[in-house]
């Protein structure tokens, strides 16, 4: 006990509350868990790290520690106050700290969990460049992990198992060699310029890597850059081979990549991206690859670890990535970089630096995809198979581009800077500063918390008063004269200045050279499977707001060709009512009646039927809500705020409502409770899972949330499925006759097609929606499409079924 002499707690701000420090086992523990400090849950038991982030580690270190002795400690022994840690804390609690390290004495692992106990452990920088790496530290080894609470607000507890795992294999070995793949940590390559040594390379073997790397002004626009190198890797070869110099465009390339792509063989690491590439330089052609879709380590590690690998700090670790390099350094073991490396030509200092680190790609996209596919069941297999074909439409998607008028985007420029010129003009009059900037979000706060002396609504993350557009909302329904002239002025000029800096300078900066946009569909870019976009995202400019009215004006059909737009009528309603088996929306998805209408009787019954067209009106909205809000798990409190009325009358309509769906509550609990046997939830139509690692206890709040995103999951993947299986089959008709994607916005399939096909394939995509959906469902639930045609994409007419007839 002599180390603890000189530790006082006397004089530290905690004042004692709480204590729940450490947990150690009779003998000398193999490896030691450092959290941050108690919260609530612990403080109570005098235990750390049995709260909900507590049980989420607790259960993965029971599943994985086999006979390792395990010890908890924090690096703050009390419960801080509210639950907010501070520098201060920190270095009072630090000698009594550091006393427990030194009585462990044995230098176990000690594994960090976050940043503080990574600093208490005398580590600094991102977590991101230090989480799963070994640290050797004055203290011995440190493993760096996220902090579980991190894990279980950002929804990504899936794959923290794995994290876990592998510290507590390399406690059990403390031997690096446990934890890298040492294939692709000391990668063996060559460099040939040779195309007909390409060729024979690929001749024969059973998997074959492609890797391309590119140089110049954009590297996604083939007409603005080119390959400078491309390595192939198979395992059936002692080293990876980097193409080089002639070999890249050489005839032999091109025989090498055909013959991997006819036998089924080539692999990429998000090869949408490689192979749109290569076709626009004439290396592959689209018949060859949509014949013979490629493998993908992308794809197969979302399939098997769909959240993701948390990786880098503030916004860019927000979400879970699948690139390579994450996913290396999480189940491979490899950290490594490419700072530097682009734009790499011969002669250039960091040349060879360039090829080994292409080499490396290649090998380490090999491994990856290994590893996901010894771990897919019959389900996840199936869910592969179809993501590769969409992967192959996606690129074709992505190369046709998106047309866009320049003087349509000039004219709209115009006009909204004028909006934007009267806008500031108000808010300078208002506030009476002729200087005043409104993109300083401090002057803003000066005015508003100020000057006008307005109540301060939220506060950010930082403690500052908020100006953003939640908070401007809430104060203009308070304020009234200057400050209300003030507030809606600046939301006119936040919005006109936001079109004109994100949108329209930001398309202007994004067309390729062919004078498109470009943007890129991900299939990995969510946990529920529905694609996202970006570069520009055209998700963002839905039709029926104002952003998407103002700026689908420039995106127009090229001579000769229409804009056709088919989208899934009701898709998520549809699905949710096939997956529940509900009798309500059933029935009136069957007859075609109105279905929220219907809604609305079975919840109000005979109040519905005898209130006047604006009370039906009123309850038929209401009824739309709660369907919605069922799907996404509103409460009540939400659902009052969405329709104006009061927390307990909500209650009462979600009450009204439960008891007219009794399938929709079967249908939940079924889902959970399959959760709970299994670890996630199976959609059998399409294979796709939704794993989650760690269930909390009922009635938390962690709970509530997950039951929401469980429910949602499903009916949103399932509808995204449905949609992009109609694209493929659409796809594979069309393509050879003309027609060229555009755009996919979650249930709407949007292409260019020529004049003269316009009647013929907007009947056929009406066709197909019914078609997927009787495959898919049976004849339980009727799937319908509706599909609009114009030459821009705001002004655009319903088509009417029977006009190709």
């Amino acid at each position: 006990m002599s180390v603890f002499m000189n530790v006082s707690c006397r004089d530290c701000p905690m004042e004692g509350r709480g204590l729940a420090g450490c947990e150690v086992p009779p003998l000398a523990p193999d490896v030691v868990f450092v959290g941050e400090a108690p919260g609530r849950v612990e403080a109570e038991k005098g235990r750390p790290f049995v709260g909900p982030s507590g049980r989420l580690l607790r259960s993965l270190v029971e599943k994985h520690a086999g006979d390792l002795r395990v010890a908890y400690i924090n690096v703050v022994s009390c419960r801080p106050p509210d639950n907010k840690l501070t520098k201060e804390m920190v270095e009072a609690c630090d000698p009594l700290f550091r006393a427990r390290l030194e009585r462990l004495g044995t230098k176990p692992l000690y594994v960090a969990l976050g940043a503080t106990a990574a600093r208490a452990l005398g580590l600094s920088g991102k977590m991101g460049d230090l989480v799963d790496v070994v640290h050797q530290t004055p203290y011995g080894e440190v493993y760096v992990a996220y902090h579980p609470a991190y894990v279980l607000r950002r929804g990504t507890a899936s794959t923290y198992e794995e994290s876990i795992r592998r510290a507590l294999a390399y406690a059990a070995t403390r031997s690096l060699e446990t934890l890298v793949d040492r294939a692709v940590a000391d990668v063996r390559w060559r460099a040939t310029g040779t195309g007909e040594e390409v060729s024979q390379y690929v001749r024969g073997q059973d998997v074959v890597v492609f890797d391309i790397e590119t140089f110049g002004g954009n590297p996604f626009d083939p007409n603005e850059s080119g390959i400078s190198a491309v390595a192939v890797y198979s395992p059936g070869r002692e080293v990876a081979l980097v193409a080089v110099g002639e070999a890249v465009y050489s005839d032999g390339m091109r025989r090498a990549l055909r013959d991997a792509f006819r036998r089924g063989v080539a692999a990429f690491h998000n090869g949408k991206f490689d192979v749109r590439y290569l076709v626009g330089k004439g290396l592959l052609d689209w018949d060859l690859v949509f014949a013979n879709p490629f493998h993908d380590s992308k794809l197969a590690m979302y399939v098997v670890h769909e959240d993701g690998v948390e990786y880098g700090a503030g916004k860019k670790g927000e979400k879970g990535s699948h690139g390579l390099k994450p996913l290396t350094a999480r189940y491979l073991g490899v950290r490594y970089g490419g700072d530097g490396l682009y734009g790499a030509r011969p002669g250039d200092a960091n040349w060879e630096a360039m090829l080994e680190y292409a080499a490396r790609d290649a090998v380490a996209t090999h491994r990856l995809l290994v590893y996901a596919l010894r771990r897919m069941d019959e389900h996840d297999l199936r869910l592969y198979d179809f993501l590769r074909r969409v992967s192959v439409m996606v690129a074709w998607t992505e190369a046709c581009g998106v047309v866009v008028d320049l003087e349509t985007l000039r004219r709209l420029e115009e006009e909204l800077s004028e909006r934007r010129s009267e806008a500031l003009e108000r808010v300078r009059r208002a506030c009476g500063l002729p200087k005043f900037n409104p993109r300083s979000t401090k002057q803003v706060a000066r005015v508003l918390y100020e000057l006008f002396n307005l109540p301060v609504p939220k506060h950010t993350d930082s403690g500052a008063p908020s100006t953003d557009a939640e908070s401007l909302e809430i104060l203009e329904a308070q304020a009234d004269g200057d400050a209300l002239e003030f507030i809606s002025a600046l939301r006119e000029y936040r919005a006109a200045d936001k079109i004109i800096s994100t949108y329209i300078e930001g398309w202007r900066k994004r067309l390729w050279a062919d004078g498109r946009l470009h943007p890129s569909f991900h299939e990995t870019g969510t946990v529920t499977g529905r694609l996202s976009s970006s570069g520009p995202n055209l998700q963002n400019v839905a039709k029926h707001s104002d952003l998407g009215k103002l700026l689908r004006r420039a995106v127009v059909a090229p001579p000769g060709h229409r804009i056709v737009e088919v989208d899934g009528s009701q898709m998520e309603v549809r699905v949710f009512a096939a997956l529940s088996g509900d009798r309500v929306y059933t029935q009136a998805l069957l007859s075609g009646e109105d279905v929220h209408a219907a809604t609305a009787r079975s919840i109000f019954g005979e109040e519905f039927d005898r209130a006047d067209p604006e009370g039906r009106k009123r309850m038929r909205t209401w009824a739309k809500r709660v369907t919605f809000g069922v799907l996404y798990g509103m409460g009540p409190e939400l659902l009052a705020k969405q329709i104006g009325t009061s927390v307990e009358e909500a209650e009462r309509i979600l009450g009204q409502y439960y008891e007219a769906h009794l399938e929709v509550w079967a249908y939940r609990h079924r889902r959970l409770e399959e959760l709970v046997r299994r670890g996630y939830v199976l959609t059998p139509q399409t294979g796709r899972k939704r794993r989650v690692a760690f269930i909390p206890p009922k009635g938390t709040r962690e709970f509530e949330e997950l039951k929401k995103h469980i429910w949602n999951a499903e009916v949103q993947g399932l509808a995204s499925d449905v949609c992009l299986m109609v694209a493929l089959r659409l796809a594979d008709r069309w393509r050879k006759r003309g027609v060229r994607f555009f755009a996919f916005v979650h249930d709407s399939i949007v292409a260019y097609v020529p004049e003269e096909l316009v009647n013929e394939y907007a009947a056929d995509a009406l066709r197909t929606f019914r078609e997927v959906g009787r495959e898919v469902f049976g004849e339980t639930i009727p799937f319908v499409g509706e599909a609009e045609v114009g030459y821009n994409w705001a002004e655009m007419e319903p088509w009417e079924e029977g006009n190709g007839e």
